[in-house]
């Protein structure tokens, strides 16, 4: 029986010891997301979906805000549309720390819409079962809580190199795809198709503005909250805006009831470009982050 005892605990131990080695190489490659929870807490964050997530690079907006280190936590529309899921994610996430920081909170009519049939019930909300409402702790590396329940590849893909995604240490998601016109094109005629099969149910969920507010009136505890609408290809931008048709108008007044500066960069639409029509590819997202940066500087410097 000792013998037996012994044996199982030297299995159990090289059992355990290469699940920990496979943990510990997972990086920048594994997913889209994983990094994020590997990271320490952060001062400064900036807020939304996947246009978010691709489209503004912290390394670039610090070039005009260097006193300042931007994490990119944003995620995707099902992840990350504003409710108590990614609000809770984002408190776990900011520093204790008492020092003030920015965050960039960027918005469209998805993250504000829900396409349940009530799209008010907080309880029916998608992402209420998600790692952003669920996963603790969200600053240890390896993170053991999201490799053995929210990771959902096979572990033998860490040691794979994704050509396509690379999430970096400050949150930025890296995308690398063939960018052909016509495969471009593709892409954009195939976006507008989703987006009016999306547009069959979703509708402007108030329960989501509501936690939007809540959201930024949080933030503004710890710093200076800015609003960013993103830009979208022109061909995407009216299909873009059809879920909320008054979103304009509806971001103006949250803006002046919580006294937040708002950058709506649709009147920019042509001037970039996208991988997709809604996701903007590497280099226009260095652009965008740097015209996002520079206002945010000309906003503090009229503040002194």
């Amino acid at each position: 029986m000792k013998r037996f005892l012994v044996h199982s605990a030297i299995f159990l131990t090289l059992i355990m010891g290469s699940i920990a080695f496979v943990f510990f190489q997972a990086d920048g490659y594994t997913d889209p997301f994983y990094i994020r929870f590997t990271t320490p807490k952060q001062n400064s964050l900036i807020i939304g979906t996947s246009k978010a997530a691709q489209g503004i690079r912290p390394a670039i907006l610090k070039t005009n805000l260097p006193e300042h280190s931007f994490f990119n936590y944003a995620f995707t529309v099902a992840h990350s549309p504003y409710g108590p899921a990614y609000l809770n994610g984002i408190k776990r996430k900011l520093s204790e720390d008492p020092k003030a920081g920015i965050f960039i909170v960027t918005v469209d009519g998805w993250s504000v819409s829900d396409g349940n049939q009530d799209p008010n019930d907080a309880s029916q909300f998608d992402e209420n079962y998600s790692f952003l409402n669920n996963l603790t702790n969200v600053s240890s590396k390896p993170n053991f809580g999201y490799l053995t329940t929210y990771y959902k590849n096979n572990y033998a893909k860490i040691f794979e190199r994704d050509t396509v995604a690379f999430l970096h240490d400050d949150g930025w998601l890296e995308i690398s795809t063939r960018m052909s016109e016509e495969i471009v094109n593709t892409r954009i005629e195939n976006k507008a198709v989703s987006l009016a099969k999306k547009l069959e149910n979703n509708r402007l969920s108030y329960t989501r503005l509501k936690y939007l507010r809540k959201t930024i009136t949080y933030l503004q505890e710890h710093g200076k909250v800015y609003l960013v609408r993103l830009p979208v290809h022109p061909s995407l931008a009216d299909a873009d805006a059809a879920v909320v048709p008054n979103f304009k108008e509806i971001m103006t007044q949250l803006a002046n009831e919580t006294g937040t500066a708002y950058l709506d960069m649709h009147s920019s639409n042509d001037q970039f470009q996208y991988t997709d029509g809604i996701h903007l590819t590497k280099n226009s997202a260095a652009d965008v982050s740097n015209r996002i940066g520079l206002w945010i500087k000309s906003n503090l410097q009229e503040k002194q």
